[in-house]
């Protein structure tokens, strides 16, 4: 009937009109997660999502090839407490890698101060020779502090949102936001924490895996780079400039922006925020890992090295049992070159 044809087309009027723009900029493990939860999110019909990255998709999440076998050259380790990151194997069917036997030492750049037997109980005398319980109670309290982080999943679930970084590390714990006012090392000696254990374990650690001291959702990739994000109050949108990789320049307009590419003054990345309540400034160094297939685990204790750790690695389809392979992986801040 001519009734039931008007409410049909109301409905279909309300649904693109309920179309919500979003742009995700970086193509990384940030980016493309931000990207997948939008379109969880919106549902099948809720959004247009665009996703902007220039080079290759994964960010710091890539793989090379030696001889015919692809290696890890990025992040490749996964926290079994990780929820997000774990429902995500389980989604996409990827499987865990069998890892052969390695051991590491701790190096300060003259020394080897302590290395890993290969026998475990060995490996334990020597840890409470050097550090006491002192690794007993840094696991309680990394256990202590997960239980603390693992809240975000209860929270995300029920719907809460934040309006900062401050907020959601303040429903995870308030110790979180005091921490962040601290240095690591006088966090973790206000936590009784010895000297020693703090510059050799806690910073290994550090240095090895940070670089630190103490949508409708219909989705499209846009191979382009973006220059400018600008904030239209009038519209309640932002406009976003990006030019392709002919060089041609473009604009679209967004309800909502996420930006998962790094700005810090050295990635040259060149977005410019106009039309925006302040002046957005990122100090800091963008953490790079960088690799190399010549030269099993050197972790370094002490920083301004040539290398934050180095360490042999297995392929990505390793089987156990399988013959050795002579390939490492560097950490290091800089871009590593044949010649270094």
């Amino acid at each position: 009937t001519a009734k039931n044809w008007r409410c049909l087309a109301s409905y279909f009027i309300i649904d693109v009109l309920l179309l919500v723009g979003c742009a995700v900029i970086g193509g990384g493990i940030g980016g493309t997660s931000a990207s997948y939860f939008l379109y969880e999110l919106f549902g099948p019909k809720g959004a247009q999502i665009d996703l902007y990255e220039p080079n290759q998709i994964g960010g710091r999440l890539s793989v090379i090839e030696v001889n015919g076998r692809n290696y890890e050259a990025g992040g490749s380790i996964i926290h079994g407490r990780n929820k997000y990151m774990v429902d995500f194997l389980k989604h996409f069917g990827l499987k865990k890698r069998e890892n052969g036997n390695s051991r590491f030492g701790l190096y300060d750049g003259k020394d080897f101060i302590l290395t890993e037997s290969k026998w475990e109980l060995i490996t334990l005398i020597k840890l409470a020779w050097r550090y006491g319980f002192g690794p007993l109670k840094l696991q309680n309290y990394i256990d202590d502090l997960l239980n603390k982080f693992e809240r975000i999943y209860f929270l995300q679930d029920n719907g809460k949102t934040f309006l900062s970084v401050t907020d959601l590390l303040n429903a995870m714990s308030p110790d979180f936001v005091q921490e962040l006012h601290v240095t690591a090392k006088d966090g973790f000696i206000g936590n009784g924490f010895s000297e020693r254990i703090i510059d050799e374990l806690i910073t290994a650690t550090l240095t090895a895996n940070y670089g630190q001291s103490t949508i409708h959702s219909k989705a499209a990739l846009i191979d382009a780079k973006v220059t400018d994000i600008i904030m239209r109050p009038e519209n309640d949108d932002f406009l976003i400039h990006y030019t392709d990789i002919e060089n041609r320049g473009n604009k679209t307009a967004y309800d909502i922006v996420i930006v998962a590419t790094p700005l810090a003054e050295e990635t040259h990345t060149g977005i410019k925020f106009n039309n925006f309540p302040q002046e957005f400034k990122f100090p800091g160094r963008y953490h790079r890992t960088s690799e190399e297939d010549a030269i099993d685990e050197i972790l370094t204790v002490k920083t301004g090295l040539d290398f934050n750790s180095v360490g042999k690695i297995q392929p990505v389809y390793y089987k156990k049992g399988e013959k050795d392979f002579d390939v490492w992986k560097f950490f290091h801040k800089n871009h590593l070159h044949r010649d270094n």
